[in-house]
């Protein structure tokens, strides 16, 4: 038998948002100098996933630093502050590359959970007119 003052109240939702720019034929290391920011992920064509296969492209990614427990929203504001003094480069960059913003929100049956996205959140996305990703994963 259970003891419900042993049982605990899962925590919250966890979010998390990353910015992707992949393609077949990228200079990472130029992505990497004109934004000036060190990536969170980079790979190449060939390169080994967690499941042992080949990537078939190049990829070069951020993650947003911020707590997982922070809201989506903050997640999206802190990319788009981030990366939208280089907007121009990154305008030019999707001529050769396929760039991307992806979100995921996890989350317990037992949370009533849902995200809300304001204008400014998805702003970045918007001016740079890219695609946004939502993964809803429930645990």
């Amino acid at each position: 038998m259970t003891d419900v003052s042993e049982t605990t109240i899962p925590a919250g939702p966890e979010c998390h948002a990353g910015f992707r720019v992949s393609g077949a034929h990228l200079d990472l290391d130029a992505i990497t100098q004109t934004l000036g920011i060190k990536p969170t992920h980079v790979h190449g064509p060939g390169d080994l996933n967690i499941l042992g296969e080949p990537y078939p492209d190049f990829m070069w990614s951020v993650d947003s630093p911020l707590r997982r427990e922070e809201d989506l929203g903050a997640h999206l504001d802190w990319l788009g502050t981030t990366l939208s003094p280089q907007i121009s480069y990154l305008r030019t960059l999707k001529n050769t590359a396929d760039l991307s913003i992806v979100c995921n929100y996890l989350t317990s049956d037992t949370d009533q959970g849902g995200f809300t996205l304001t204008p400014r959140n998805l702003s970045f996305a918007l001016e740079l007119d890219i695609r946004v990703e939502f993964h809803l994963l429930f645990i």
